[in-house]
């Protein structure tokens, strides 16, 4: 008879982490969610009225973007799951994912003086790039969450903290992008952001550690899709989660154009005037 301790059932012990690695771990939220609600907010914003790229290939390459994006996603997770370093799996991939991330979102906003066709290869380029590398950055850093801490209650405080970051971060995201971004300059604001946001993804790295006791075994490629489309609870939370974050984005993206636009049909409205 197998003692009870040991075996693939055994229970373990939770790891104890100090307040300190919580915070720092947590904050590389705000980095994540304010470069990539600025990107959302601003990004074409910049390129079809301050660079004066035709809006239609632009928002073709958006569409182009979307679905490349669902397809990196699948691929980042894939690949991670299979690294084996003696950094881990995943703590690799933040650590050299963060400098191109926030680089890269710096660069999109300083484009050189190429032209119009120029500007629309460079933002092209430098769109791939940026959600490549958020995209290794943000799915590692978040994969590591249900690793780290296994107990209830660890999760509950640290998903608080996370979201006080993510609040802030889309804050500064959203509301501070634009108007930091005419008032300084495109490429001042997007410094200002991406130093930020490294900062708070390499302090996260202070606070994060890899738990192989509770690691699995990923699933192969074909695996993975069965499981997937055979858990219908989580294809609906998908599917609510796809809309809403179109809503969102889209919302955002439009509503950066919505002063500019309404002004020029308007030159004389004032609000609250019919």
């Amino acid at each position: 008879m197998s003692e009870p301790n040991k075996g693939l059932n055994a229970i373990k012990e939770p790891v104890a982490v100090p307040l300190k690695k919580k915070l720092a771990y947590s904050a590389h939220t705000l980095g994540v969610i304010m470069l990539w609600q600025a990107f959302n907010t601003v990004a074409v914003y910049f390129y079809v009225t301050e660079l004066k790229v035709p809006g239609v290939p632009i928002s073709v390459v958006m569409i182009i973007y979307g679905i490349v994006n669902a397809f990196l996603n699948l691929i980042a997770g894939y690949v991670s799951d299979r690294t084996r370093t003696r950094f881990g799996r995943r703590i690799p991939y933040i650590a050299l994912s963060a400098l191109p991330f926030c680089l890269s979102f710096y660069l999109l906003f300083s484009p050189p003086a190429i032209g119009e066709t120029g500007l629309l290869i460079y933002f092209i380029i430098f769109t791939f790039l940026f959600d490549l590398f958020f995209t290794f950055t943000a799915l590692n850093a978040g994969a590591l969450y249900p690793e780290m801490y296994t107990e209830e209650r660890d999760r509950a405080f640290v998903s608080a903290i996370q979201q006080v970051f993510s609040i802030v971060g889309m804050i500064a995201g959203v509301a501070l992008s634009k108007s930091l971004g005419m008032a300084l300059g495109w490429h001042t604001m997007a410094f200002i952001f991406a130093g930020i946001g490294l900062i708070s993804l390499y302090t996260a790295l202070y606070g994060c550690f890899e738990n192989q006791e509770h690691q699995s075994e990923p699933f192969r490629f074909k695996e993975a899709l069965k499981a997937t489309f055979k858990n219908h609870l989580f294809v609906f939370y998908v599917a609510a989660s796809f809309l809403i974050q179109f809503t969102t984005t889209l919302f955002m993206s439009v509503s950066s154009f919505y002063h500019s636009k309404a002004r020029r049909l308007h030159p004389q409205a004032k609000l609250g005037r019919r």
